[in-house]
């Protein structure tokens, strides 16, 4: 890659980041809630393991597993309801980037003008504009 393209994706991305600041918390609670429902798999995984190494191998009663048994439901709820979150966090991150840069579209075509604008193809710009 040469250093101006380089440059300039350097700078595009200084421009993402500061665009879309608002965004941020979205993502973090997405973020947190992929970790989140990740820990749960992982707990699901451990609780199954114990129960069904003590049940299978060790010949334990039930009873004595009972607390494994009955926090694997638990575990269940946390991790879909974690999947919701991360997805709805997701969703919303995304109608803020969107918005923000359907404004920052529209004020680039408003300081242009309707000259440059008649120059270009209408249809793509008002695809881009709805989408």
């Amino acid at each position: 890659m040469s250093r101006v393209s380089t440059d300039e994706h350097v700078q595009a991305l200084r421009w993402l980041v500061t665009r879309f600041g608002a965004s941020r918390r979205w993502s973090m609670v997405a973020v947190g809630a992929g970790v989140a429902q990740t820990v749960m798999t992982l707990a699901l995984s451990a609780l199954l393991a114990h129960v069904l190494h003590g049940l299978v191998m060790l010949r334990q009663p039930l009873d004595a597993l009972a607390w494994a048994w009955w926090t694997l439901p638990a575990c269940w709820v946390l991790r879909a309801l974690a999947g919701v979150l991360r997805e709805e966090a997701g969703a919303r991150a995304s109608l803020v980037v969107r918005s923000t840069l359907r404004a920052a579209l529209l004020e680039a075509l408003h300081r242009l003008g309707p000259a440059w604008a008649a120059k270009r193809q209408s249809g793509a710009l008002t695809a881009t504009l709805l989408e």
